[in-house]
């Protein structure tokens, strides 16, 4: 099985980018995505209230509405269960605000469990980094880095304004550094958030290089 698993969510989402042979599960409405994009998932969760209707199929595994885990987090479980090394998210932003914080936190809780993590839009993606590292070649825009859910020790390298040191959840010190042609976002103990400005093609590859 490919090591990268891709989630489909509800949200936003025109361009969805996918690697050979990966992992492919639809969250609930992220279903109408891969319908429209003529692809077929492997697997189709949720509890059908976003989509209105319940798919049929050996694949298809259907919860109930009152439950704790969010459809993206119960797609999430399933491909660390199946191996996943990477997981790509798309339709995780957009819409409701609230859908897309809940979409960060499962982000981060897939990179603390050692799966980095992009939620993938169509203008900008948001990675999770815990106690790894991001490169950004060939990024040429806007890069914001959060500590998420606790200080995080930050070493910024390349971007127009370098930085190590603890970067504190209740102060947005890191938004709106610069890429010109690329750097390194580095997380040294905590979790980051790194929002990136570019399209889903590039988005993409910086998930799935330097991971091995």
């Amino acid at each position: 099985m490919s090591k990268t698993a891709f989630i489909f969510g509800a949200g936003d989402c025109r361009t969805a980018p996918v690697t050979d042979g990966a992992l492919v599960i639809a969250a609930d409405g992220g279903l109408r995505h891969l319908e429209r994009l003529g692809m077929t998932p492997d697997y189709i969760l949720g509890d059908f209230d976003s989509l209105g209707r319940v798919p049929q199929g050996e694949n298809v595994f259907r919860y109930p509405p009152a439950k704790d885990d969010t459809d993206t987090v119960l797609a999430a479980k399933l491909a660390l269960s199946l191996g996943a090394r990477r997981v790509a998210v798309y339709g995780g932003l957009g819409g409701r605000e609230d859908h897309s914080f809940a979409n960060y936190t499962a982000a981060a809780w897939l990179s603390r469990r050692g799966a980095r993590t992009a939620i993938i839009g169509d203008e900008y993606s948001v990675f999770a980094l815990t106690d790894d590292f991001l490169s950004l070649r060939g990024v040429r825009g806007t890069v914001s880095v959060f500590a998420f859910g606790g200080s995080a020790r930050a070493k910024i390298e390349g971007l127009e304004y370098p930085f190590d040191g603890e970067l504190d959840p209740f102060f947005p010190l890191g938004v709106s550094n610069s890429s010109r042609n690329g750097g390194i976002v580095t997380s040294l103990g905590g979790t980051l958030l790194v929002f990136v400005y570019a399209d889903p093609t590039t988005a993409l590859r910086l998930l799935e290089e330097d991971n091995d």
